[in-house]
């Protein structure tokens, strides 16, 4: 049998904004998108602050 690891800030009742939600790939916490930083692959090959959140490409939070 696989054991479930618990994350902080997994739980569905911790999260009480109303939009999409996210997971932060540095700690695994998940909060409102608005409230985190999305990053990509730019144009040239580097990781980019997405602020707007219009690059192309999947993004990471």
């Amino acid at each position: 049998m696989r054991r479930e690891t618990k994350r902080p800030g997994t739980h569905p009742t911790e999260i009480t904004a109303s939009g999409p939600v996210r997971t932060c790939v540095g700690c695994g916490s998940r909060k409102a998108q608005a409230e985190l930083t999305r990053f990509v692959v730019g144009p040239q090959g580097g990781v980019v602050a997405d602020r707007r959140r219009r690059l192309p490409g999947r993004g990471a939070y």
